[in-house]
């Protein structure tokens, strides 16, 4: 699978009486499309995988997730793509692994989380359109 389509997941696992669950995203995908995973809840961490270069509008909004990893070959985060219309209160904290900053579109990071980045990168995230709202939650990876 190189491409999961627009809604394919929507609301899966929404029912509030339903056990928790793993998404698991598997090296190889590319793009995740727009509202694909929207409304999904009952999973704590999510991990996209370094393959993936596009993640599409709303993709992952409304989502219980607390910790969010996004690979290294991210190129294009599309607009409320982790969103949520109350804010990301849910996150403690999200991490991208992409060198150079995606193009990111608006209302994804809301909230008081750190965004974790490659140490490198950090200057390249503060000034890059878009990345400028969060660049005083921007900071490197921690180390291991």
């Amino acid at each position: 699978v190189t491409i999961i389509g627009e809604a394919a997941f929507s609301d899966a696992g929404n029912n509030t009486s339903s056990s928790a669950f793993t998404i698991t995203l598997n090296e190889g995908l590319e793009v995740i499309s727009k509202d694909a995973f929207f409304g999904c809840r009952n999973y704590s961490a999510l991990t996209i995988p370094n393959s993936v270069t596009t993640i599409g509008d709303a993709a992952f909004t409304n989502n219980n997730a607390s910790v969010l990893t996004i690979g290294s070959g991210i190129t294009s985060i599309g607009r409320d793509a982790f969103g949520k219309p109350s804010g990301n209160t849910q996150y403690t904290s999200v991490t991208v692994l992409a060198t150079v900053p995606p193009s990111l579109g608006k209302f994804n990071f809301g909230g008081e989380f750190p965004i974790y980045v490659p140490a490198a990168s950090v200057n390249a995230y503060k000034t890059a359109q878009r990345w400028t709202t969060y660049a005083d939650r921007i900071q490197a990876i921690p180390n291991s």
